[in-house]
């Protein structure tokens, strides 16, 4: 998960994101600590995928790649991730998070 993140427009941010495991699988969402980025997963997410499931692992705002237009506040977090589930057209997954990311969850 080392690769340059892709992006998506979500609640009015650049959400920066990667993404590893097959097209088809099951969607699961990684969400990073404070001060860190979606790339502090590089080390679980290659056995997460392989299970198999479809790995995102977001920056969040003001993270890593995505923009951060203010502000850090949990819900607005927590919209900027339905959002970016949406904008991916993830209806349903499951979502883990550290520490911050938990609190996002």
């Amino acid at each position: 998960m080392n690769t340059p993140p892709h992006t998506a427009q979500a609640n009015g941010i650049t959400q920066a994101y990667r993404v590893r495991g097959p097209q088809d699988a099951e969607p699961l969402v990684l969400l990073h600590a404070r001060g860190a980025d979606g790339a502090d997963w590089a080390g679980s997410a290659p056995a997460l995928a392989a299970g198999p499931r479809r790995v995102y692992a977001p920056d969040l705002r003001g993270h890593g790649r995505s923009d951060w237009p203010g502000g850090y506040a949990y819900e607005t977090m927590r919209d900027d991730i339905r959002a970016f589930l949406g904008a991916l057209g993830i209806q349903r997954t499951v979502v883990v998070g550290h520490s911050l990311g938990g609190a996002v969850a």
